[in-house]
């Protein structure tokens, strides 16, 4: 027993000419996959940063010139680069030492500090209040602390230690986040945008 299968003449003409189709309309067919795939990069890299850094300012929008940015790909260049000038980025995605940018100290919380005053430059607002002041510990490093209590019963409650330098571990996740991201979405664009470019294709 046996089976035959044949495809006829004008078929194969057919199936010939869209195979030329699609490969002429892959690049734009991959294009915009990558693109599509950015915005979803772009998207999950503003909530992570939001979410790590947890600062009121927004720096991180894409109009600002620090912002998460997106270059995009095009037909003849098929790249889409994530970016950010954010001087601060690389300390956090890879770790290393902070210096102060002013002054001679950074201000590290310690555990009696709550969380509305961990944030850049809260140390310096409250370094400003009347109840608070800096002494310089017996290891010769500084501090700020804040008077507490009645008049009967005052005490002193250390919140911010002020270093020279801090070391900043990994926190970020830039990279690996992209990279999740892609693999996941890119794929689903990239059948998306294929329909859509044999659609737009001249027959």
């Amino acid at each position: 027993m046996s089976i035959t299968f044949k495809v006829e003449a004008p078929q194969l003409k057919g199936m010939k000419r869209r195979m030329a189709q699609l490969q002429k309309q892959m690049p734009f067919a991959t294009s915009l996959a990558l693109n599509q795939t950015g915005k979803d990069i772009q998207t999950a890299e503003i909530a992570n940063v939001k979410r790590v850094f947890k600062n009121k300012k927004t720096w991180w929008l894409p109009k600002q010139p620090t912002g998460i940015k997106m270059r995009r790909s095009t037909k003849r260049f098929l790249r889409t680069t994530i970016l950010t000038n954010a001087p601060f980025i690389k300390l956090h995605e890879f770790g290393g030492i902070k210096r102060p940018h002013t002054g001679r100290s950074i201000a590290i919380p310690s555990d009696n500090v709550p969380k509305t005053l961990r944030k850049a430059g809260s140390a310096r607002k409250f370094r400003g209040r009347k109840t608070s002041f800096v002494v310089t510990l017996r290891d010769g490093d500084r501090a700020i602390l804040r008077r507490k209590g009645s008049k009967k019963n005052k005490r002193n409650e250390l919140f911010f230690f002020l270093e020279k330098q801090a070391k900043i571990k990994p926190r970020l996740g830039f990279r690996p986040l992209a990279k999740k991201v892609a693999v996941r979405q890119f794929p689903r664009h990239m059948k998306v945008s294929i329909v859509k470019a044999m659609n737009t294709a001249r027959r």
